[in-house]
């Protein structure tokens, strides 16, 4: 049914789940042996493209406007919405193919990597990667909000960077102190947003066994 997949990234930014999921459950019920895997990899890289794709752009728009609210909802909409099922229905098909025995040609670092995800992956995980997430984009609020004044012209504390490097010594302080001391002032913010994502980076490791979160991200 993959011919039915579209090509174009933009024919898919407004599916639901509910329009992937027959091509998931395909790779899920197809016969997968030596004669097979070829394509059956290749057709998995095409929905997984399209998922990634679309998950990338929404997070770029995000970015660039960390004050639109709309597209902010509609990045973590799209995570609990199509990502989380995602990654339960990809973990399935890593599991099916690592049960399967078959190892195509060159395909060694990704089986290698297979091997690692599935161990590593957690279902109780998936909604807390959401809110690992989403908790990074309040802290991106935080900061894409805050604007300093250098020599008349406002700037983001990302667009006062280059002026942080500068050569000259006495201008990187004066910069750093002015963008230090506009951190501070959102301080009881972000240590609340810190002190959040901690909790959940904890959760996330104990989940899948871990001792700390460190070990879970390595």
């Amino acid at each position: 049914m993959f011919e039915t997949l579209p090509e174009n990234i933009k024919d898919v930014m407004d599916w639901k789940w509910a329009n992937y999921e027959p091509y998931a459950r395909d790779l899920q019920e197809r016969p997968l042996e030596a004669g097979s895997v070829k394509q059956w990899l290749a057709d998995w890289s095409r929905l997984d493209n399209l998922l990634s794709e679309t998950s990338a752009r929404l997070y770029d728009a995000r970015t660039l406007n960390t004050a639109d609210e709309a597209i902010n909802k509609r990045f973590i909409d799209y995570l609990e919405q199509v990502i989380e099922p995602a990654e339960s229905a990809l973990q399935a098909l890593k599991q099916r193919l690592l049960a399967s025995g078959l190892e195509p040609e060159g395909f060694e670092v990704p089986l290698r990597n297979m091997r690692t995800e599935a161990d590593l992956f957690r279902e109780e995980n998936v909604p807390l990667d959401t809110e690992h997430t989403r908790l990074a984009s309040v802290y991106d609020r935080i900061i894409g909000a805050q604007m300093v004044e250098w020599e008349g012209t406002s700037y983001t504390l990302a667009g006062l960077v280059p002026v942080v490097e500068n050569a000259d010594r006495a201008t990187r302080e004066k910069a750093w102190r002015l963008a230090s001391d506009l951190v501070l002032q959102d301080r009881e913010a972000i240590n609340q947003n810190w002190r959040a994502l901690v909790a959940v980076r904890r959760k996330m490791a104990a989940n899948a066994g871990k001792a700390d979160y460190r070990e879970y991200a390595w």
